[in-house]
């Protein structure tokens, strides 16, 4: 709960502020979604704040708080402000505690705040009283004479008659439908049971993210899903369930049983608005934020927009998943209204969102009319850092589609798992083969999305080369299926040239090293540094592949007999050359097959890796160059210079307060500053930041 201001006073100018943003109570978060129209049709309430009752207080009302008593006692008292000539005075909640002579502290049980005016009122003269005072009608606020006037109040005959009404009326063994009230407490505690047990259920299965329904909703039916059967395995130890299962269970519309899919789906949406409200909660504390955006279809075929918000907690760096919304159309325009509109709903704040992370589709990155570019021009500080893991699936993609040969390969592994998942006869073959392998792996399918599975895939075709080629002969020569053995013929034709083996080697290697990088990039706790770090490693590591062809040649030729290019030993096609031509123009008619192979299917596999990956690269080294500040291994030397680079980022009038941070936190703050080896160089890089807070 926020704290109220201290028991003082305030002088006009002094440290006292209004409760900021980020000390909202929950209550203030709205809900993402409404409760259903129903719900709050059947229940009737009435607001907590005694300003909004008005002057006519119905039997309702007063029925209603008889049994509902309320306070305000933990809330924020900004509102409460009164400027006297000399002094400023708020509301505290020791005026909620009435001390006694012998110091006996009694709760004032009938005093209630409200935050909508920041006066306080009377309970119980607001609702029975007929004269006319501040604490009965509009609200007393006068709190330089506070203590006595709520003295005089309580001991006045008017006050002590309506809290006898109040107290009595409250009181179940002084009203006539004393029997009806005892009933209704006995009906509340017995659905407050059942609830319990329901809401234990619903957030079981929800945490877990199981599926509730069944194809029916009667209970000892085996199909009425994970809900009813969990209920059903709960009521065989608990009798209350039990017996409310046989007294309500499956009694149809018009009776209300709360184990129905309509009081899930409402539980569920209670409890996603309560999350959400806890997320919102620790972004106002948190603040700054950065946004992360992406869609895709569900099965019902409606494009929905995940948005996800990542901000730093009291535990670090965390990612929390806010909501999905239907999207209609993929322009970044689009977009743009969608992810505003809700951050509106939710009260947060664009203006402190400080990064920007989606995918590399142009309505999201595009540099002019792009969702980044759209959320930049409001908000310049929300730099945009492209998914630097969804970016090294690019880079491997269009290194996959930079040549024929690098195409096919992929698209032999694809079709080495079709041939053999097929049929559980040729599967249960290879099987077999595989058995002698060491590691025990069998052949993967490809994923159009996860490239982890394309290494996966070529890792188990390597180690288990052989034997897959062992398995092919077997069908080839033993199936009775002209089909079965032609293909496989043809797929041991494509395994015995010598260039699958070398791709298989080359693949194999990169892509354990790309699935490496991207499982460490994928961790939410990885700095921007390390990501340039992995980017420039897997740049090098690529380069040092390009520049040892004739190693992975020779570890190619151990994985088959087959040592010929293909074009070897072929009479080569002639091109008639005219009068105007030399015979050696065409480069490509003398050179070897071998030297063919490395010049149009390696360099260019891995040119296009190191390519893409110096262009994708070039973002984060930007973006780290200009936040290098805050990297934990910048030498003391460099700190002046990091903060003059990155203050000339930063908008002119937030310099000073940026210089006098740094300053503390790295001048001040940091133990044994000057014990480094070049301590006076520290020195000197301290003394030049503080010269520059007086600039600004």
């Amino acid at each position: 709960m926020v704290q109220s201001p201290l028991t003082m006073d305030y002088e006009e100018t002094g440290d006292y502020a209004p409760v900021s943003q980020s000390q909202q109570s929950i209550s203030a978060i709205p809900e993402i979604t409404t409760t259903s129209n129903a719900i709050k049709n059947i229940i009737k309430s009435y607001s907590n704040d005694p300003a909004e009752w008005g002057s006519n207080i119905s039997e309702d009302l007063r029925e209603y708080f008889s049994k509902n008593q309320i306070q305000n006692k933990y809330v924020d008292y900004s509102a409460s402000k009164r400027t006297y000539t000399d002094i400023t005075r708020y509301l505290t909640k020791e005026l909620f505690i009435r001390k006694r002579n012998n110091a006996e502290c009694i709760t004032r049980d009938w005093m209630i705040y409200s935050p909508s005016t920041g006066t306080i009122f009377c309970v119980p003269c607001k609702l029975y009283s007929s004269l006319s005072h501040a604490l009965a009608t509009s609200g007393f606020n006068d709190w330089k004479n506070a203590a006595a006037r709520l003295r005089e109040h309580e001991n006045s005959p008017d006050h002590r008659k309506c809290v006898f009404i109040f107290t009595d009326r409250a009181n179940p063994e002084c009203r006539i439908d004393r029997a009806l009230i005892e009933q209704e407490v006995h009906e509340q505690k017995y659905w407050r049971e059942v609830l319990r047990r329901v809401v234990d259920v619903v957030k079981f299965l929800g945490e877990r993210g199981l599926p509730f329904r069944g194809t029916d909703e009667l209970f000892g039916s085996p199909q009425n899903g994970a809900f009813l059967g969990i209920l059903e395995l709960i009521a065989k130890y608990d009798p209350f369930l039990e017996q409310h299962i046989k007294k309500y269970g499956g009694s149809g519309r018009g009776v209300s049983n709360y184990m129905s899919s309509t009081i899930v789906e409402e539980f569920i949406e209670l409890m996603g608005n309560k999350v959400a409200q806890v997320i919102v909660q620790e972004l106002y504390t948190a603040k700054y934020f950065s946004l992360i955006v992406d869609s895709t279809p569900d099965l019902s075929h409606v494009d929905q927009l995940a948005i996800v918000l990542r901000y730093v907690n009291k535990d670090g760096p965390v990612e929390r998943l806010l909501g999905f919304v239907p999207i209609y159309s993929h322009t970044g325009e689009h977009l743009e209204n969608t992810v505003l509109s809700f951050l509106a709903v939710l009260k947060i704040n664009i203006q402190d969102c400080r990064g920007q992370s989606y995918d590399n589709a142009s309505n999201m990155s595009g540099r002019y009319n792009g969702l980044q570019a759209r959320i930049r021009a409001i908000n310049q500080l929300a730099y945009y850092v492209p998914c630097s893991a969804h970016s090294l699936n690019l880079v491997g993609t269009c290194a996959a589609e930079s040549c024929l040969k690098a195409a096919t390969f992929f698209n032999l592994l694809e079709c080495i798992y079709v041939f053999f998942s097929s049929s559980t006869h040729r599967w249960n073959i290879l099987k077999n083969e595989l058995c002698k392998a060491p590691g025990n792996l069998s052949v993967k399918g490809l994923s159009g999305t996860r490239w982890a599975a394309r290494s996966d895939a070529t890792k188990a075709l390597r180690i288990g080369f052989q034997y897959v080629k062992n398995a092919l002969r077997e069908l080839e020569s033993s199936d009775h299926q002209v089909r079965v053995q032609h293909e496989a013929k043809s797929l041991l034709g494509k395994l015995n040239h010598f260039e699958t083996a070398i791709l298989l080697v080359v693949w194999g290697n990169i892509l354990e090293r790309l699935n490496a990088t991207s499982k460490t990039l994928q961790n939410t706790k990885i700095c921007l540094s390390e990501v340039v770090i992995l980017y420039n490693s897997l740049i090098a590591y690529v380069q040092i592949i390009r520049d040892s062809f004739d190693t992975y040649e020779l570890e190619a030729k151990k994985l088959t007999r087959d040592h010929t290019y293909a074009g070897e030993g072929k009479r080569l096609k002639k091109r008639k050359t005219f009068a105007d031509e030399s015979p050696f123009d065409d480069v490509n008619q003398h050179m070897s097959a071998r030297n063919k192979f490395i010049t149009e299917t390696f360099y260019v596999l891995t040119d296009s890796l190191i390519a893409e990956l110096k262009r994708r690269n070039q973002c984060y080294e930007c973006l780290n160059n200009r936040f290098d500040i805050f990297n934990t291994n910048l030498p003391i030397s460099d700190l002046r210079s990091s903060a003059d680079k990155l203050q000339k980022k930063l908008p002119r009038g937030s310099r000073r307060l940026f210089y006098r941070r740094i300053f503390t936190i790295f001048c001040i703050d940091t133990p044994g500053i000057h014990g480094v080896p070049n301590g006076n160089e520290a020195i000197y890089n301290c003394q030049g930041l503080a010269k520059n807070i007086s600039k600004y």
